[in-house]
């Protein structure tokens, strides 16, 4: 230790000092190396209560508005815990899937930190993203001791739920920026985007999937899904003040349908180019149908990541909350191996938004993802289509949809 070779290194004393004089000395500076010892010990040593220790390679707390450098990110992992402690959990989830919900309940609940590829979300404006891992600062990212996300929470010791929406999610695309490929979608799933020091710029980075061994594979019922992705675009429009988008796009059903029907009639002539013509055909007859392409493009894709690289995977359905919420949430935990230290936070169902579609949108978005849905994808969906789920007791009269939308509903005998 520093103490102990700085005093083995240091000059004979005089020999004016008396005997008891240098040993009062040695006394003191043995005191201060003892200390120093068992404050380092201390600090590294990992808890037994089940979470991690505030430096046991994590950030130490930084002031506010102060840069984290390399210098101050703490004490680095001890060898016995292994490099990459915690092992990283995707969350894997589409927008608007229940992903906050999921992250701030597993947060609340067991008093420990989540973590994400994305790190402007879980850092103050001017600091430098925080890996989860001291040594490899392409991350993932964890708000560390900041309080970004609201209390100061640790790092958990076995598994790090890990927010990643993956590709195939952009909104007002053509089909060439959203169809993916496997490699391209695991690639997306292990982006991370950080600003790593010392320049602070923001760049993305690829971490080795290896380090993934678990992930929550949730799932939405799709009719909703589409929905919520219609009020976060509204809600942007609301804070950009786009009066005109706002007026054309109110916040009920009359404003999804135009909203629909702007976005399938915005890149007709790229779906021809890139798709066969049956295939178009099928998917111009459907409401949203760019939202639906996408929507089962990613779940199939996400199944067959998982499958494929062996990651041990739990399938969660966001409506279970609202049907079974402390089963679910304490399937979560023990699936991550987390402690329930607190009470969970609570959950509000929402509106069903069956009124949102027509008997006729109902069905043809069913028939195009039969089409386009893998099997196992098929097996977690239909749920959502079966004719006794509540959803299906209310419908849009066609006589409610906007007559620019109602010019397109003819079935023209292709299903028939």
């Amino acid at each position: 230790l520093l103490p102990v070779s700085s005093t083995m290194g240091a000059s004979p004393k005089k020999k004016s000092v008396t005997a008891g004089q240098g040993q009062v000395g040695y006394v003191v500076k043995l005191s201060i190396t003892v200390v120093i010892c068992f404050t380092i010990y201390f600090l590294t040593k990992p808890s037994t209560n089940g979470t991690s220790s505030p430096t046991g390679g994590m950030s130490r707390a930084v002031a506010p508005g102060r840069k984290r450098t390399q210098n101050n990110l703490g004490f680095w992992n001890k060898p016995s815990r292994g490099e990459f402690t915690p092992a990283i959990a995707w969350l894997m989830s589409y927008p608007n899937s229940g992903t906050s919900f999921t992250m701030t309940c597993v947060e609340h609940t067991s008093n420990l930190s989540t973590a994400s590829n994305y790190g402007d979300e879980v850092t103050f404006k001017g600091d430098y993203s925080l890996s989860i891992y001291p040594r490899h600062p392409e991350g993932p990212f964890w708000e560390g001791l900041s309080g970004k996300l609201g209390a100061i929470r640790l790092l958990p010791q076995q598994y790090v739920l890990v927010k990643t929406h993956c590709g195939s999610r952009c909104v007002r695309c053509p089909p060439s920026e959203y169809i993916e490929t496997y490699d391209s979608f695991l690639d997306a799933c292990r982006l991370a985007t950080g600003r790593i020091a010392p320049d602070g710029i923001k760049q993305d980075y690829l971490y080795p999937p290896e380090r993934v061994k678990k992930a929550i594979h949730l799932i939405r019922n799709p009719f909703h899904n589409f929905v919520a992705r219609f009020h976060l675009e509204r809600k942007n429009a609301v804070a950009k003040k786009k009066t005109e988008w706002i007026e054309k796009h109110p916040l009920n059903a009359i404003g999804f349908q135009v909203w629909c029907q702007d976005l399938d009639t915005m890149y007709k002539k790229e779906e021809f180019q890139t798709f066969e013509h049956n295939m178009v055909k099928q998917l111009q007859l459907s409401p949203c149908h760019g939202e639906v392409f996408k929507f089962i493009q990613w779940h199939n894709l996400a199944f067959q990541l998982t499958q494929k690289l062996g990651i041990e995977t739990q399938i969660v359905y966001y409506e279970d909350y609202a049907t079974n919420f402390n089963q679910t949430l304490d399937s979560i935990l023990e699936f991550l191996e987390l402690p329930q230290s607190d009470t969970p936070r609570s959950f509000s169902a929402g509106h069903e938004y069956a009124d949102y579609y027509t008997f006729l949108d109902k069905r043809r978005i069913r028939l195009l993802v039969e089409e386009i849905a893998s099997e196992v994808t098929w097996h977690h969906l239909e749920r959502y289509f079966d004719r006794n789920n509540s959803f299906y007791e209310t419908d849009l009269s066609e006589d409610q949809v906007p007559k620019s939308k109602q010019s397109g509903r003819q079935l023209g005998g292709y299903y028939d």
